[in-house]
């Protein structure tokens, strides 16, 4: 019985992955898609939180923790819903023109749509397939070490840029919160904050009523299950979306 607790521990236990540089976070982004475990590329992410509370005593490094959270739980069912997909549709390849003669084709666009399948398919590809066109280039930033990220030898993101930066030993990629034009979009109370969280949590949700529906044998085809998830999300989005939009408009 001790054996099989320590044996138990030890499957639990979070595997590490190395950070210690820029290119060993790069790699280690990778081996977690390899390894099928996407929920963990959020430990690469870093928002730069300011120190503030609000009134309910959160402070935004809580709150930006609370999003990262709800962000690993979509991706870990964004993943799950992509192996069902292939299990149960290992050979069908979906043709633009299936969409173009579908009314959620019609409505979208058949190319969105069948990006869409694609998408859903294999989400990830671009992070497993895409690492050796990524580079980087260390610098200090006053008292902070940085490194921006290159995309074949040219700044990722074009003029926004995309960078790194040395989090207590550890390396991540820094999302430009405050950098135009993102920074118009920065939430800026706690309300704002949970919407941003319930967004990702809507999409979760989305992801697993498709799932559902999956398991339940209520698609005939990769077409009209990619259709039917991409009408969910999309659908989600808009709501979600419009919401945010209306208390950023309301907090001017």
């Amino acid at each position: 019985m001790v054996v099989a607790a320590a044996l138990a521990f030890a499957g639990c236990e979070k595997e590490e992955y190395d950070q210690s540089s820029p290119e060993a976070a790069i790699d280690s982004m990778q081996k977690m898609v390899v390894d099928g475990r996407p929920e963990r590329l959020v430990d690469l992410l870093h928002i730069e939180a300011r120190d503030i509370s609000f009134d309910d005593g959160v402070t935004e490094e809580s709150a930006i923790d609370d999003v990262k959270e709800k962000t690993a739980d979509l991706l870990a069912q964004l993943y799950n819903v992509s192996r069902k997909l292939n299990e149960r549709y290992p050979n069908e390849v979906v043709e633009q023109t299936e969409f173009a003669r579908s009314e959620l084709g019609f409505i979208y666009g058949a190319a969105l749509e069948k990006g869409m399948s694609d998408f859903l398919r294999d989400p990830f590809s671009f992070v497993r397939e895409q690492r050796e066109r990524i580079t980087t280039i260390e610098m200090e930033d006053g008292d902070r070490s940085i490194a921006a990220i290159l995309w074949d030898g040219e700044p990722a993101l074009g003029e926004i840029g995309l960078q790194m930066v040395d989090v207590d030993g550890a390396w991540k990629i820094e999302f430009p919160i405050d950098m135009p034009p993102i920074s118009g979009f920065r939430p800026e109370t706690r309300e704002e904050w949970r919407v941003v969280a319930n967004i990702m949590l809507a999409f979760e949700n989305s992801l697993r009523d498709f799932e559902n529906a999956l398991d339940n044998g209520h698609y005939h085809s990769l077409a009209d299950a990619s259709g039917a998830a991409g009408r969910m999300l999309g659908e989600s989005a808009i709501i979600q979306g419009a919401i945010y939009a209306m208390m950023k408009r309301g907090s001017e």
